[in-house]
């Protein structure tokens, strides 16, 4: 019989197990210790492999999800790699790919905006407009009814079908829902279908708009008042593509072949198409991009980290238990017990003590799980599906064996193989073994701690650096309501009238400052080109680096306190028979008029290819700002007068002088006094959207804080149980050195360094590992590099300082023993 086979066959037998049983009963302070601490390492990383289950591994309701892809617009020149499609590249990029089954488009989320008409309150609902091919490319069937085709939207462009959580609120699970009647925007659609629970594409976690929705209902995309223009307007950068690949074509050959397509529509279009790629992005990095998924895969070594320190503060008590216990081990390998014999029974013990920690383990979990939900971001994707289900119970299964065997093996391992005749006696090779596996486990929490909290001390200060930067407006007291004016009765002068009046009811408002028409927040960078007008009347056109743009009212800039560093504001003669005037911000300024003064300068703004009729002159220069959370840098912008440029969506900011939530039913309440029919949708602050944009940033510091706390606890924990045993150890060497004469404070020290030494060892493998794998996240740190100097400095510090402290206070308790005491010890 092997080795492995001979102790497979004692762990199976009922008599190894009654007797760890009786054994662990006669200990029931390590057994209920090692069990706590296994737990709770068990417990946070089966709480955390539940997200990531939910967020990374649960399966998709896309058949055979890893063959469908994104495919965007990029401009390589202006590092823009995800940028929506128009139309007509689409037909281009279907007629030409071959490296895939189908192309299905889909329009952008908020172009595809529609109200719920037909009752009394008009509800905004967040549709996408598809192609007819949409569903056959993603292959998922409607739970409910069917889904439609391309030929079917082509006769009757009017269907609908609506997502799962839109069935329950609208029509409470009825099971008659196909066929019935929905008014969208005031024309009639039949539900023919209701997907399932989990198809939600595209979810707004995969969105980069700040006001996303998840997907409530898909229409056809002839269905639009504007298809006809989205069919020949090569400019209108509106849709999304997804794509189905061939069987045994890999991302990488699509990605060639459709950047060979690009470089030929570039030849053929060079007006519009030129300097243009196209960016392959599989569906799963899609749908949780990369970020996430680091973010993840750190939570999860972090946790392990934890773990791992847990095992070895529990291979400490076995490694103290057996040496207490080595009398008894000799006898039995004097009697014929073999090494085998020995680490079955460890096993024995361990299996019973990893099973009773799992179990405690999942109820920890449990708990995590409801926590971490509770303090996860909204926009996390797949949250709605983090949850305890069999694959966790059976991953926390396998780490609970795998722990307890890691921490009973190890001493068994060593301890098996003493000599009989050392362990039969008090002192020998025996003692010497304990105290180095003491040590060796002193060095690896030392070492994995250094690592978890090294990473920590980046996130921390990286979000300290966040703190500091300077938005270039002020977020509080700040409301913001959008406002979207579809319908044929607001034309530009109605929609002028519109903001006037929104402007003067709403500032009117007790506690309120003033109130203007303009955007915090600013979408997608487009690709813009600019033609600059030169100082003898030539042009030159710049179209390397992006530009946005908004409509502002003429107290915008007071009312965000964003500064006008030259020229003058917007006035109401700014208005649409005026001539055409922007404010631009100061970061576009230098970029176009280095070294002079940019007002009266003129320039035209425009898509390549496009034409711009008018010339704009710049009236004044506003100071950078940082819109979209304070992570992302200022771009150049450009600012609209509202009355020159209207728009139908729009975006109410106002400045409160009181508490700017209590205002926001009032604001609303002024807006729908105008027009009842606006669907109604809820103002927030400024301050809640930009904790919006950084919730994913804080729920990374807070579980790393989390978890370097209980690694240090844990640590610090095991590392005092294992001085306090190495000191009572030498308890008799301590006695006679002190009787000899040797001072305690002499003492004290001697046994400090000796003490440290495997804490600094590991202090410095740890700082080694640390920076090996700081390159991994670096891409997660703002403002700090990945080999700070501060932040290793500090980090190094603490835990020497924990650790000099778990070892003083035995120390000094050693040293304090009467020496006539100490030489009778033992």
């Amino acid at each position: 019989m092997s080795f492995h086979t001979s102790i497979f066959g004692r762990i199976v037998s009922i008599r190894q197990f009654r007797h760890a049983s009786r054994v662990l009963r006669n200990s029931p302070g390590f057994a209920l210790t090692s069990i706590l601490t296994l737990a709770l390492g068990i417990g946070i990383t089966s709480a955390i492999f539940s997200v990531v289950y939910g967020v990374l591994l649960k399966p998709t309701p896309y058949a055979l999800p890893e063959h469908l892809c994104l495919l965007w617009k990029s401009v390589p020149k202006k590092n823009l790699d995800r940028d929506w499609t128009s139309y007509p590249t689409y037909q281009d990029w279907k007629r030409n790919a071959r490296s895939f089954n189908d192309l299905a488009a889909f329009l952008r989320p908020d172009g595809s905006i529609v109200n719920l008409t037909g009752t009394d309150n008009v509800e905004q609902i967040q549709s996408t407009k598809v192609s007819g091919n949409f569903f056959t490319v993603l292959g998922t069937p409607a739970v409910l009814g069917r889904t439609f085709t391309a030929s079917e939207i082509d006769r009757d462009p009017n269907l609908a079908v609506v997502s799962n959580e839109f069935w329950r609120q609208h029509f409470s699970s009825a099971k008659d829902v196909v066929g019935r009647d929905l008014e969208i925007d005031g024309v009639s659609f039949e539900v023919i279908g209701v997907m399932p629970a989990d198809f939600a594409f595209p979810a707004k976690e995969s969105q980069a708009w700040s006001q996303a929705k998840d997907t409530q209902m898909w229409l056809p995309i002839n269905s639009d008042s504007r298809w006809a223009a989205f069919q020949k307007v090569r400019l209108a950068d509106a849709f999304g593509v997804v794509a189905r690949l061939r069987e045994n074509t890999t991302t990488d050959q699509a990605q060639a072949e459709m950047s060979a397509i690009a470089g030929q529509l570039s030849r053929e279009h060079p007006d519009t198409d030129r300097y243009l790629g196209v960016h392959v992005v599989p569906l799963a990095i899609y749908l949780v991009g990369s970020r996430v998924r680091l973010t993840l895969a750190l939570f999860m070594g972090a946790v392990m980290v934890v773990l791992l320190i847990a095992c070895a503060n529990v291979a400490g008590l076995f490694v103290s238990r057996t040496f207490a216990r080595r009398q008894s081990v000799a006898i039995q390998i004097a009697l014929g017990a073999g090494r085998a014999d020995i680490l079955a029974q460890a096993l024995a013990e361990a299996i019973q003590l990893s099973l009773l920690a799992g179990a405690t383990g999942l109820g920890l979990a449990a708990l995590g799980v409801k926590a971490l939900i509770v303090a996860a971001p909204s926009n996390l994707p797949g949250l709605e599906d983090v949850r305890l289900n069999g694959y966790v119970v059976l991953f926390t299964l396998v780490v609970s064996l795998l722990s307890g065997a890691l921490s009973a093996l190890g001493p068994a391992w060593k301890f098996s193989k003493a000599n009989p005749q050392d362990a039969l006696h008090e002192k020998g090779e025996s003692n010497r073994r304990s105290n180095r596996m003491h040590s060796s486990l002193v060095f690896i929490e030392c070492t994995l701690a250094i690592v978890l909290l090294s990473a920590t001390g980046l996130l921390l200060r990286s979000a300290i650096r966040l703190q500091s930067v300077d938005l270039g407006f002020r977020p509080d007291h700040l409301v913001l309501e959008n406002i979207v004016l579809h319908g044929d009765k607001y034309d530009d002068a109605h929609i002028r009238s519109f903001v006037d009046e929104a402007i003067h009811r709403v500032g009117a408002l007790p506690g309120v400052k003033s109130a203007a028409i303009g955007s915090v927040f600013l979408g997608r960078l487009p690709n813009s080109q600019l033609e600059v007008e030169g100082i003898e009347g030539a042009t030159s056109t710049i179209d390397d680096e992006p530009a946005t743009w908004t409509y502002v009212s003429e107290s915008f800039f007071e009312t965000m306190e964003i500064p006008l560093l030259r020229g003058r504001q917007f006035t109401s003669a700014d208005g649409p028979t005026a001539t055409p005037v922007v404010i631009v911000s100061q970061g576009m300024a230098r970029r176009l008029w280095p070294g002079r003064n940019p007002i009266g300068r003129r320039f035209k703004y425009s898509a390549p290819g496009s034409v711009a009729n008018n010339w704009l002159t710049v009236v004044g220069v506003a100071g950078d700002t940082v819109r979209n959370g304070p992570e992302t840098r200022p771009i150049s912008v450009i600012y609209f007068p509202v009355r020159q440029k209207v728009w139908d969506v729009l975006a109410l900011m106002v400045r409160t002088q009181s508490d700017p939530v209590a205002t926001e039913a009032a604001i609303d309440d002024q807006i729908h006094q105008i027009d009842r029919t606006l669907p109604r949708i809820d103002p927030s602050t400024v301050e809640q959207q930009l904790r919006d944009l950084e919730s994913q940033r804080r729920f990374q510091i807070e579980l790393f804080t989390l978890f370097s706390f209980l690694a240090v606890v844990l640590a610090a924990v095991g590392m005092y149980a294992v001085m306090t045993y190495a000191m009572g150890q030498r308890t008799r060497e301590i006695g006679i050195r002190m009787a000899l004469g040797a001072r305690r404070g002499d003492v004290l020290l001697m046994m400090l360094r000796q003490a440290l030494v495997p804490v600094g060892l590991g202090l410095l493998a740890g700082l080694a590992i640390a920076l090996a794998i700081s390159r991994t996240f670096a891409g997660l740190l703002y403002g700090v590099t990945s080999t700070d100097p501060l932040t290793y400095v500090s980090v190094c510090l603490l835990l020497l300082a924990i650790a000099a402290i778990a070892a003083y206070i035995p120390a000094r308790h050693a040293t304090r023993v009467d020496p006539l005491v100490a030489l009778r010890y033992e």
